[in-house]
């Protein structure tokens, strides 16, 4: 099935505030031992995804923007902020925890 993708563009408020506002710059730069370093490894060598993904930004100013755009098979926009994530994946993981 086709969908009819809108295609999402960038001016250059969103691009000064965007995660990665330069790719090339970014990719020339990369460094896995950088990368390591910022990323959240529990003390039993673990990588906890949510907590770097969602949870480590409800302490910052990124709490209420969005983290995420969902464009349906009905061409709805669905957007949530990183709030709402952590929100529903935690009441997910309490219906899993009573069962």
């Amino acid at each position: 099935m086709l969908i009819n993708k809108k295609i999402i563009s960038k001016n250059k408020d969103i691009i000064r505030e965007a995660n990665l506002p330069d790719y090339e710059k970014t990719y020339k730069n990369f460094s896995w031992g950088l990368a390591e370093k910022e990323l959240a490894i529990l003390s039993n060598r673990k990588l906890n995804i949510a907590h770097i993904a969602i949870d480590r930004h409800l302490e910052t100013y990124r709490k209420n923007k969005i983290a995420l755009y969902y464009l349906s098979e009905n061409n709805l926009c669905e957007q949530y902020t990183f709030a709402q994530i952590s929100e529903a994946s935690n009441r997910f993981a309490n219906v899993l925890v009573k069962h």
